[in-house]
């Protein structure tokens, strides 16, 4: 990896020369980049902590559901949670629950306490814990892998039990929820001011292929951690499912919410 020096500590440069390049550059990546020496992310991609805080109701947060929810974990030391409750209409999602859990016996528990039919979990790099707890929710649990090379609709094998997706295209998905005004999350609290944190942690930032020449975005930490924002766009991913039989149940469900009618 290329490190490179701020100029600002450099002796032989004026810092009155920085400001002014500060204030009348047109390429703001390269100034950063070779001037401040710090990775530059245009922070009109990405999401800030007071507009998903917008988002919180008056609801308070859900220890169950009824309805069948949708569940995202990013793993790691710890296991961080979102669970997306279907609200009705088009795509529309209530965040019931977010939280951290220490082993997957909680999440077993939680699939349970919230009904949950589609849970897409992070393949890696906890692959043997996370087919075991695949293997005991068959049909619900997918692992999640991330291929730069593929555009499109993410590719869900029942078969295997994984979903493969775009990362970048997979998080453009999950904050334009948050723009789109499609989530909306429990009252404001401690716990929830952290996952606005999470989700605004993640940037876009143009890159150049040096020996091609060819630019695309990709989502780089911007500043603190982002679990629960990997959770969400895995719980934001198993939501807008309706492939295999999953896409039947939830069109005859809202069918039925929609005509008033009674659901089992």
């Amino acid at each position: 990896m290329l490190y490179r020096i701020s100029q600002l500590i450099s002796s032989k440069v004026d810092p009155g020369d920085i400001l002014q390049e500060y204030k009348t550059t047109r390429f703001p990546g390269n100034f950063y980049n070779m001037k401040i020496g710090t990775a530059y992310s245009d922070l009109e991609l990405k999401l800030d902590v007071m507009s998903v805080l917008s988002l919180c109701t008056d609801r308070e947060m859900q220890d169950k559901s009824d309805r069948g929810c949708s569940m995202g974990v990013d793993t790691g030391s710890q296991l961080h949670v979102v669970l997306l409750e279907d609200v009705g209409g088009s795509r529309k999602q209530h965040l019931a629950y977010v939280g951290i859990c220490n082993d997957f016996e909680e999440l077993d528990a939680l699939i349970r306490r919230f009904k949950v039919d589609r849970c897409v979990i992070d393949g890696l790099p906890e692959q043997h814990a996370t087919r075991k707890f695949a293997l005991r929710h068959r049909g619900k649990v997918y692992l999640s892998y991330f291929n730069d090379n593929q555009r499109g609709a993410p590719k869900w094998s029942h078969i295997e039990r994984k979903v493969e997706s775009n990362r970048t295209e997979s998080l453009d998905s999950s904050r334009a929820a948050i723009r789109e005004k499609l989530v909306s999350l429990p009252r404001r609290s401690p716990l929830m001011e952290i996952f606005a944190k999470h989700m605004s942690a993640n940037a876009k930032k143009l890159e150049e292929d040096p020996d091609t020449g060819a630019k695309k975005y990709r989502y780089i930490r911007a500043g603190g951690p982002d679990h629960f924002s990997l959770a969400f766009t895995y719980a934001w991913l198993a939501s807008q499912d309706y492939s295999n039989s999953r896409g039947i149940f939830l069109y005859y469900r809202r069918e039925a919410e929609r005509l008033g009618r009674p659901w089992q």
